[in-house]
């Protein structure tokens, strides 16, 4: 049973029904290959993926870099930090509305690639996550070390804006929060 695309919230990272596939956004992936990203969103470099996997923030760089007309590659890892004000956070829980959430950062990966005259990618993850692991990944290519780097900023801050995703706070007292934005 592929993933679903109808607009229907549905929690992102259950596994597929044919265990043997990882859902790609224009095809599959085979088991073994290390990679567990939802696969290219255009046709050129400007990408955008949710994962139920562990972030591999070598994976979203090796998106953006290799364009001699580029010299200054930036990256972004936001992980799961312990406190959430004064209760001890244990794990993230990070649920997304699946279509939406990868169109709207392959929307943001573009407008950053048009604003900063960059290359970007970005990924965000989905399901559990424990503390001190990635949550959220984006890298961005650019002519030079300024705009590398306020692509980046400028590319994070919107997907906390604009990307549908959810995240339960489990805490060490047994307690859980709900609250919206990566």
């Amino acid at each position: 049973m592929p993933h679903r695309r109808d607009g229907a919230h549905t929690r992102v990272g259950e596994a597929p029904a044919c265990a043997r596939e990882v859902r790609l956004w224009t095809g599959c992936l085979s088991p073994g290959s290390g990679r567990g990203y939802a696969g290219r969103i255009a046709d050129d470099a400007d990408i955008a993926w949710l994962t139920a996997h562990p972030l591999d923030a070598l994976d979203v760089l090796g998106r953006v870099v290799g364009d001699g007309a580029r010299s200054a590659t930036a990256v972004f890892v936001g992980t799961v930090r312990a406190d959430a004000d004064v209760r001890e956070v244990v794990v993230l829980d990070y649920e997304a509305y699946a279509g939406m959430a990868e169109r709207e950062m392959a929307a943001i990966c573009a407008e950053a690639a048009e604003r900063f005259d960059a290359v970007c990618a970005m990924a965000h993850r989905t399901g559990a996550v424990p503390v001190g692991q990635p949550s959220v990944a984006a890298a961005c290519a650019a002519p030079g070390d300024e705009a590398a780097l306020d692509a980046c900023e400028w590319m994070v801050d919107r997907v906390k804006e604009r990307v549908p995703v959810w995240k339960l706070q489990r805490f060490a007292d047994g307690g859980t929060e709900w609250s919206q934005g990566a």
